[in-house]
């Protein structure tokens, strides 16, 4: 099946709207003037579009396609991430905001310095900016080539118009522009992932039917409680391996971190990470709900084994041409939510990249008192120059082009 022109519209919307927040926040809304503004949006966000911001730079596209094909394969064990995440939110509201907000720094490496040394903060500095530019490059790969594999969108159309589209309004905006860029994305990842419940569902003859499918192919485990390492999951590995790493995943990256410093208290901060929690677990229901329709419809036969895709990253996309292909447009609004987990973990990784590299190298060796006035308009282009990096690497990948997509072991809800 190929994309409409309703499809494609849904996708030029959801592209061109990002645009327009880019140019306003930096053109009319406010003029960027010093770096607090364009990197920490001057500290005024409000809770809630943060903690969705916050939410959107967790969850990457990678995350949508991925937690439903574990329930699908695997069963919902993997729902105890709910308390994994619990764990995550409770030592980072008690142990890091604080600190972070107290280190009087953009950069949450700074805390690094003056614990040991300026040569561990720019080693974790510099591994962080390689780590995260290969892994937004392959965040916009992998999804991209699941989707145009199965829905006939042009692989490049989607990487390039993602990244160009991304970089311009993350470098006029700054920090405002992804925020209510990430806070319109997310409405639409949660759209696209409730519509295709609510319709499944429907398809599928209730939720009754839905669980006992589920049952009969045992599907809901929710009892394994062994310390055996060769299962993949237990209550006790998602709970102590899942709690240390959404803890590091909430807290010691500066994607993350970086958003705790958007709001004008520690407290406030501390609202942002609870909020973010309770969206987490709804999205965790969503994904797990879509994983039991996904056996449901097609426990009888295995898409994969009948040749219908050729990889199980896109299990969730041909069920999703199966039921919304009837009506126009909804196919087009659900590529529009997956892309748009891209664009909001692509968009968050420049900023927090600019930020690194700012406050950790070149202020480093500079009077941080001549940077403030003089140095935004460089900065703004080096953004272009990371995404043009990161697109580089993505078409190193498609040389390769052996990119599982392995969501849930990666990333919180993508937590993992």
């Amino acid at each position: 099946m190929h994309l409409s022109w309703i499809d494609y519209g849904m996708l030029g919307l959801l592209l061109s709207f990002s645009m327009v927040i880019g140019i306003y926040q930096g053109c009319f809304r406010s003029k960027q003037l010093t770096t607090n503004e364009f990197l920490i949006a001057d500290g005024r966000m409000k809770i809630l579009p943060t903690a969705m911001s916050l939410l959107a730079s967790l969850m990457s596209a990678a995350t949508l396609l991925g937690i439903p094909l574990e329930i699908y394969s695997y069963g919902t064990m993997y729902v105890y991430w709910i308390f994994a995440y619990f764990i995550g939110t409770y030592l980072t509201v008690n142990l890091f905001i604080p600190m972070f907000r107290q280190i009087g720094n953009l950069s949450i490496y700074a805390y690094l310095e003056q614990r040991f040394s300026l040569a561990v903060r720019m080693v974790i500095t510099i591994c962080y900016i390689l780590v995260t530019i290969f892994y937004i490059a392959v965040i916009l790969y992998g999804p991209s080539l699941a989707l145009s594999q199965v829905t006939g969108l042009h692989i490049w159309l989607a990487v390039l118009s993602c990244g160009i589209i991304c970089t311009i309004y993350t470098s006029i905006g700054g920090m405002k522009a992804v925020i209510w860029t990430d806070v319109i994305q997310t409405i639409l990842m949660f759209l696209g992932v409730i519509l295709s419940v609510g319709f499944g569902f429907y398809d599928a003859g209730g939720i009754k039917n839905v669980f006992q499918r589920a049952m009969e192919g045992n599907r809901i485990q929710l009892s394994t409680i062994t310390w055996d390492p060769s299962i993949r999951y237990t209550v006790w590995s998602i709970i102590i391996g899942g709690g240390l790493n959404a803890t590091a995943v909430y807290a010691c990256l500066q994607t993350q971190a970086q958003r705790y410093l958007c709001v004008k208290s520690t407290r406030a901060a501390q609202k942002v990470a609870w909020v973010n929690f309770i969206m987490c677990a709804f999205m965790l229901f969503l994904c797990t709900s879509v994983g039991l329709l996904l056996y449901t419809k097609y426990n009888q036969c295995d898409p994969l084994r009948a040749k219908l895709i050729s990889k199980p990253d896109q299990l969730y996309p041909l069920f999703i041409i199966e039921t919304l292909g009837r009506f126009p447009g909804l196919t087009g609004l659900f590529v529009a939510s997956i892309l748009s987990a891209s664009l909001s973990t692509v968009s968050s990784g420049i900023n927090s990249i600019t930020t690194v590299v700012l406050e950790d190298i070149y202020k480093r060796s500079n009077d941080p008192k001549t940077i403030d006035q003089s140095l935004l308009l460089p900065w703004k282009r080096i953004f272009s120059c990371c995404c043009k990096h990161k697109e580089s690497v993505s078409l190193k990948v498609d040389e390769i082009n052996t990119i599982p997509i392995k969501a849930v072991e990666q990333e919180p809800i993508l937590l993992n």
